[in-house]
């Protein structure tokens, strides 16, 4: 699905959280989605996992990354612009720590 998805929308970027894959199987996907770029943040066990994949297209400076979130500069032909892609815990009482990291990158 992800990869009909990809071949129909043709994006830039595409940020993936939750991947829980192995490092081999991410460089293969990005080589199979046809893209040139990508930062793997590795999962804690079982839980997390995040990725950002690009495309020529683009170039990407990464600012800084943890497992709740990757931070990077996006520049095109024209403009830059920011990426931030982010995932938090989803048990409530564990929020605040999120949310004080979010508050940090920006």
């Amino acid at each position: 699905m992800l990869k009909r998805l990809i071949a129909d929308h043709s994006p830039d970027v595409i940020f993936i959280s939750e991947s829980r894959i192995c490092t081999r199987l991410t460089y293969n996907w990005k080589g199979v989605f046809g893209y040139v770029g990508c930062i793997r943040v590795d999962p804690c066990g079982t839980k997390g996992g995040l990725i950002l994949f690009w495309n020529g297209n683009i170039n990407v400076l990464l600012r800084s990354y943890s497992v709740g979130h990757i931070d990077a500069l996006i520049f095109d032909e024209s403009k830059k612009w920011r990426f931030t892609g982010c995932y938090g815990n989803p048990i409530t009482h564990l929020h605040p720590p999120f949310m004080e990291l979010v508050g940090k990158l920006y």
